[in-house]
């Protein structure tokens, strides 16, 4: 009963049809007067067709089983795409999103043929002041597009509306740009209610700085190509919002079996940034409200490439974390070995300027050969992860496009110079 209320009362169509109602009991209880019987019935028809139509376009029929129905919906975990072989080109090497499948019962509350998510990205890595994101924003079910907009920067809260079907269940996705702006995210919708609003907790995004250190804790990386000593000392490197940044270790002396061992450390530029993507938006039990960030631990990449596998093999860098950043070794995804030469690779959670510097050690040992000449020289980078549109429609979580463009912003690459 409150469900037939609402839509009587609460939606336009639901005015038209008491209008319809008025004019049938007007006709009934001759409050026209005595209109003469074919007056009358006319009147009569007209009032029952507008009747009709408010009726059916506030969902009043559907309730009732006249006409479209939308039965309730009980969520079925979705099945990823079968895995296939390693392919050929690149293209098919991006992944895709996984899909989620909400947990949600019950009844449906339709009252209307659309639902409207009021969705909005809040900048929640700014703790000075309160401010919204403009980000494109796509609500997306079982690897379907329902609607896409764009939301609304500024001080105050103002929402986008993405249009869906009642009662449909899935993710409203934050798609990253490529370059220096706005961070990858994303929080789990259903659409059951009348309506429904959502502040999805977003962030900006900034590349990353790198500088070396050795075991000592003295600095030793800039951006000499040859590994020289820089004019006015070492220093902190980072990418452009489309350029990778190249940092480059001290020359270093090395025989078979010897080894470099030291420090690198990450700092995101900026002040309220990430670097990588900024996680899921997910219900916080203490406060009850969709306040609380899912970190992303798979938000970064490093990735070592031995560039001859004679004198450094796969095995021949080792990383550890000093400062907590959820560093764990993987397998190279394929768009990371396609794009990188990657033997070797690292998860790390995303990173934040807020971390200030994030400290990682390191041991690179020739265990192969003897280091002669600057084709040698291996190179560890690191990239962030996205959420971003394929080119076959879908929403893709990677490091690359299919077409080999760096997702979020570009990367950050140490190249230890050794002879």
């Amino acid at each position: 009963m409150p469900t037939f209320l609402e839509a009587l009362f609460m939606t336009g169509g639901g005015w038209v049809a008491l209008i319809g109602i008025l004019g049938l009991l007007a006709v009934i209880f001759k409050w026209f007067g005595n209109l003469g019987q074919g007056k009358a019935v006319v009147v009569g028809i007209i009032s029952v067709v507008i009747v009709g139509f408010g009726a059916w376009n506030a969902g009043i029929l559907q309730m009732f089983g006249i006409g479209s129905t939308i039965s309730v919906v009980t969520p079925q975990a979705i099945t990823p795409p079968e895995q296939v072989g390693t392919p050929s080109v690149v293209k098919e090497l991006v992944q895709d999103a996984t899909q989620d499948a909400p947990k949600r019962s019950g009844e449906c509350r339709f009252v209307q043929n659309t639902h409207a998510l009021k969705t909005a990205v809040r900048n929640n890595e700014n703790a000075s002041a309160l401010g919204y994101l403009a980000v494109p924003v796509a609500a997306e079910s079982g690897g379907s597009t329902l609607a896409t907009g764009t939301t609304t920067a500024g001080a105050s809260l103002s929402y986008t509306n993405l249009n869906v079907k009642p009662c449909s269940l899935g993710s409203i996705y934050i798609l990253g740009d490529n370059t220096i702006g706005t961070s990858s995210g994303r929080m789990v919708f259903d659409a059951f209610e009348t309506e429904s609003e959502y502040q999805i907790l977003g962030a900006g995004l900034d590349v990353l700085g790198l500088q070396a250190y050795d075991i000592q804790g003295n600095t030793r990386s800039n951006g000499q190509t040859n590994g020289s000593v820089a004019n006015g000392g070492d220093y902190f490197v980072s990418g452009a919002g489309t350029t990778d940044g190249n940092a480059y270790y001290r020359n270093t002396t090395l025989a078979t079996g010897g080894s470099i061992k030291g420090q690198i450390g990450l700092d995101v530029n900026g002040t309220s940034t990430v670097f990588g993507n900024y996680g899921t938006t997910v219900l916080n039990p203490i406060t009850g409200e969709y306040d609380k960030v899912e970190q992303a631990i798979d938000g970064v990449i490093a990735s070592f490439d031995s560039v001859d596998g004679a004198i450094f093999s796969s095995s021949a860098l080792t990383l550890t974390q000093i400062d907590d950043v959820k560093l764990e070794s993987v397998t190279c995804p394929s768009t990371i070995t396609a794009n990188r030469n990657a033997d070797k690779c690292w998860q790390m959670r995303t990173l934040k300027a807020s971390d200030g510097e994030a400290l990682l050690k390191f041991q690179l040992t020739a265990d192969s050969g003897n280091p002669t000449a600057t084709g040698d020289n291996p190179v560890l980078c690191f990239d962030d992860k996205h959420y971003f549109r394929g080119t076959d429609g879908k929403v893709k979580y990677d490091f690359f496009s299919s077409g080999g463009t760096n997702q979020g912003v570009a990367g950050i690459c140490l190249t230890w110079v050794v002879n």
